[in-house]
């Protein structure tokens, strides 16, 4: 398989069909990880409809829609009781592109266009997706920390330094 050309943007009103079937694909593949998901769960439309505070990307590989990134800027975060600026609430990239560096090439575009302190939750069960981060954030000076076990979840912190060269979404 050659490796898709990625890239990540902002979510788009001609992206919300597909990227609401990505989620709930996401939610089919999260259940098995989570017993609290629930098939039906809706996707807020916050996640298009407040820019600056919620940020909803769309991964494409070779501009075509095969993920999502979704990311709470600081009130939304608090509001979950993170104490960073910004939160990683959910990331998915469909099975037939992963193992590709898209999603952790699009995941380091999104982290340095927005300096500061981050957070995110992944499920202790989802050995994939823990090793997923853990690479992510190993590879960048980004000084992650990893918290306990709570609530079947792993805490990720991190910090991006406003040197970070900054990219378009």
């Amino acid at each position: 398989m050659t490796e898709p050309n990625g890239r990540v943007r902002l979510i788009q009103d001609q992206d919300l069909p597909i990227v609401r079937s990505l989620w709930e694909a996401y939610l089919i593949e999260l259940a098995t990880y989570d017993e609290g998901v629930e098939a039906g769960m809706q996707l807020q439309e916050a996640w298009w409809t407040k820019p600056g505070e919620l940020h909803g990307f769309v991964l494409l590989a070779d501009e075509r829609p095969v993920g999502f990134l979704l990311v709470m800027g600081k009130r939304w975060a608090k509001a979950i009781g993170e104490t960073t600026d910004y939160h990683v609430y959910e990331m998915f990239l469909t099975p037939e592109v992963r193992g590709t560096g898209l999603a952790s090439d699009c995941a380091r575009t999104v982290f340095d266009s927005r300096p500061g302190s981050w957070s995110l939750h992944v499920a202790a069960s989802n050995a994939r997706a823990l090793g997923f981060w853990r690479r992510v954030l190993a590879v960048r000076a980004y000084k992650a920390v990893e918290s306990g076990l709570e609530h079947g979840k792993i805490s990720m912190s991190f910090r991006v330094s406003e040197s970070a060269e900054p990219r378009d979404d």
